[in-house]
């Protein structure tokens, strides 16, 4: 997967994420369920354009997570808390960036039993994926919209995000770093 920048316009989602959920659990194809957001306006945006555009991203993360069928089922009728989770876990899967985020910044802020999340976290971060990827080197004009989008995200964290550990016993682990650490993300929202 690479770094894209779909982050900073695709936003969170979540009752969008939870309407087709559960339309794609009751078997509809993705055209089924296109037409229908479209026509019924089951999003409730202003305009064609933008319906189209976010349930191709809805269709995109659902299909991210489509083989953790308990992840699609609790997005799509889990309670409030856990189905947030499991949006924002769609999320990780869609983007490398977020993903390695959440490993590499908030996964160890976790460990180390630090809840604060600064600028300088995120400055640091982003330093380093320069570092690493030629690809996030030549972005880095975009660095400052991407900054915005995970303090935003960052906030959004603490109503949905339960507990971030090292392997034992999660539901998911996600072993999303490039460079072979042996450093994972798990997630249990049970």
């Amino acid at each position: 997967m690479s770094y894209s920048g779909a982050l900073t316009r695709e936003q969170f989602m979540f009752q969008e994420m939870r309407i087709t959920a559960r339309m794609k659990l009751e078997g509809l194809s993705d055209q089924e369920i296109a037409q229908s957001v479209f026509e019924d306006n089951l999003f409730q945006y202003p305009t064609e354009r933008v319906i189209k555009s976010k349930c191709r991203a809805c269709l995109k993360r659902i299909e991210c997570i489509w083989d953790m069928p308990t992840i699609v089922e609790v997005l799509a009728s889990g309670t409030y808390r856990e189905a947030k989770q499991a949006c924002f876990i769609a999320m990780m899967c869609q983007s490398q960036l977020l993903a390695e985020f959440m490993v590499r910044v908030i996964g160890e802020k976790y460990r180390n039993l630090d809840m604060t999340l600064t600028r300088k976290d995120m400055n640091l971060f982003f330093q380093y994926l320069m570092e690493q990827d030629e690809h996030a080197q030549a972005h880095e004009r975009s660095q400052q919209q991407y900054l915005c989008v995970l303090q935003k995200r960052g906030r959004e964290l603490d109503a949905v995000l339960c507990h971030v550990r090292s392997a034992a016993g999660s539901k998911r682990v996600y072993p999303g770093l490039r460079d072979g650490s042996q450093e994972q993300l798990c997630l249990d929202f049970f």
